[in-house]
């Protein structure tokens, strides 16, 4: 039985280890410090349910949370990755319209973690 507990154990903290280890996507080259928009979680919510920005410009996501977290846009094909304590950025290549976005960790979008990004002209 003590071999199959540390087995499940190493198997668990891998995994965990894997899902931690996501490249961000602040190495992508995009400054946090060229945002119009600042998106900031500091548990598992976002600090507003509602963002706007234009076509083009940069959104940064500051994970101000001891936990892993992310920003998803099923229809887009949008993903920004955040390590705790840690900004990222991405320039915000959509067409004009409205996409709810969420973290898409187990259980944060369920917990409130979902808002809506107004893309404009």
């Amino acid at each position: 039985m003590y071999r199959k507990i540390s087995a499940a154990f190493f198997i668990t903290i891998a995994v965990v280890s894997a899902a931690c280890s996501t490249p961000s996507t602040s190495d992508t080259g995009v400054s946090p410090d060229d945002a119009a928009v600042n998106v900031v979680s500091t548990g598992t919510n976002y600090d507003a349910t509602t963002y706007e920005v234009a076509q083009g410009d940069v959104l940064a996501y500051s994970n101000e949370s001891n936990i892993f977290h992310d920003i998803v846009i099923d229809d887009a094909d949008f993903k920004l990755d955040v390590r705790p304590g840690d900004t990222a950025a991405a320039v915000v290549d959509l067409p004009p319209g409205d996409y709810v976005f969420y973290c898409s960790v187990p259980g944060h979008r369920t917990a409130g973690m979902q808002a809506t990004l107004v893309v404009t002209p």
